[in-house]
C-alpha cells in the first residue's frame, strides 16, 4: 500500500473552531481509500494562503520529507496550496524539480504534472486564478461592511491595533520588544530569514501571538515602520514605553500567559465580528 502525506491549511483562528482541519482531513481521507492508499502524516498549518509556500514550515516539512519512500501529499483543493496564482505555480514548479506528486481530494486530480495535458494545466491555473479573485472578493466585502459598521456607530469596526501601539502594556511590551530587535537587525544589513530565525529564538511573539516569523511577516513589519525611530516609538501613543538602548529581557512567564490569554480574547472578538458581517459558509476565507 503506497504511503502519503496530507497537507490541512486554515488561515484563521475562526476556522481553527469551525473544524476547518478535520473537514479536510476527511476529505484527503476519502480520496486516500478511493485510490488505496495510506496517509501516514497529516500536516497542520495556520498560514494565509498568500505567504509564500516556502515561508510555511508544515508544508515545507512535509515537501522536505518527500522522497524515495514518500513521493505524494493530499489536498482538500488546489487553494489548500495557496491562494495566490504566482505562489502556488512557484510552488508546483519546486515539486516538478523534486519529482513531488500533489493530489486534490476535490477533484482526484494530479496538479504538479497534470497527466502532461496542457488543457489540465490551464484548468489548474484558472482554479489558482479563481481562489485569488474570491480571496479578493472576500476581503473587499468586509472592508465595505467595517466601513459601513463605522459609519453607523461612529467606531472603528475589525482590525487591530499597529504593531507595537497595543494599549494594554501586557501586549505592548513584548510588541515593542521584537519591533526595536526587528528594526535595528534592518539596519544592521541583516537577511529576513536571519531576523526571522533571531526572533524565534528570542520567542519573540509575531502580529498574530505566535512563536514562529517567515520572512514576509517581518518584512511588512519592517516596512510599515520603516521610518520610525528610538523616539518615534516613544511618542506613537499615550501608553508607549521608551524602548531599551541594549538587549530587551524576555517576558517573564506570568506576563506570557497574560499576554495570550488577551490575544484569545481579540481572536473571539474577531470571529464574532466577521460572523455578524458575512453569513457562515464552509470555504475557508484566505
Amino acid at each position: 500500500m503506497k504511503r502519503v502525506f496530507a497537507y490541512l491549511r486554515v488561515s484563521t483562528a475562526h476556522q481553527l473552531d469551525g473544524y476547518g482541519f478535520d473537514r479536510q482531513k476527511e476529505a484527503c481521507q476519502k480520496l486516500a481509500e478511493l485510490k488505496g492508499w495510506s496517509i501516514v502524516r497529516a500536516f497542520e498549518e495556520q498560514e494565509s494562503g498568500s505567504v509564500d509556500s516556502m515561508d510555511r514550515p508544515k508544508l515545507t516539512e512535509a515537501l522536505n520529507l518527500c522522497g524515495e519512500q514518500y513521493d505524494t501529499i493530499l489536498v482538500e483543493r488546489v487553494d489548500r496550496i495557496a491562494r495566490d496564482l504566482v505562489v502556488a505555480e512557484l510552488f508546483f514548479r519546486e515539486c516538478k524539480k523534486r519529482g513531488v506528486k500533489i493530489y486534490s481530494a476535490d477533484t482526484g486530480e494530479e496538479l504538479v504534472d497534470a497527466q502532461g495535458d496542457p488543457t489540465r494545466k490551464l484548468i489548474r491555473q484558472i482554479l489558482g486564478a479563481l481562489a485569488e479573485w474570491d480571496k479578493s472578493q472576500t476581503c473587499k466585502k468586509l472592508q465595505a461592511g467595517r466601513r459601513r459598521k463605522k459609519h453607523e456607530t461612529g467606531k472603528p469596526c475589525g482590525g487591530s491595533y499597529p504593531f507595537g501601539d497595543h494599549p494594554n502594556p501586557v501586549v505592548r511590551r513584548p510588541q515593542q520588544l521584537a519591533l526595536w530587535h526587528i528594526l535595528n537587525s534592518v539596519r544592521e544589513g541583516k537577511s529576513l530569514s536571519w531576523i526571522a530565525d533571531s526572533l524565534f529564538r528570542r520567542r519573540m511573539l509575531n502580529p498574530h501571538g505566535g512563536e514562529r516569523w517567515s520572512r514576509s511577516s517581518v518584512h511588512a513589519v519592517a516596512r510599515k515602520n520603516e521610518f520610525r525611530t528610538h523616539f518615534d516609538l516613544l511618542n506613537s501613543t499615550e501608553h508607549s514605553t521608551l524602548l531599551p538602548e541594549k538587549e530587551p529581557s524576555h517576558m517573564t512567564p506570568e506576563e506570557l500567559t497574560e499576554y495570550n490569554r488577551i490575544n484569545q480574547a481579540r481572536s473571539r472578538e474577531r470571529r464574532k465580528e466577521s460572523s455578524n458581517e458575512q453569513p457562515k459558509t464552509d470555504n475557508d476565507s484566505d
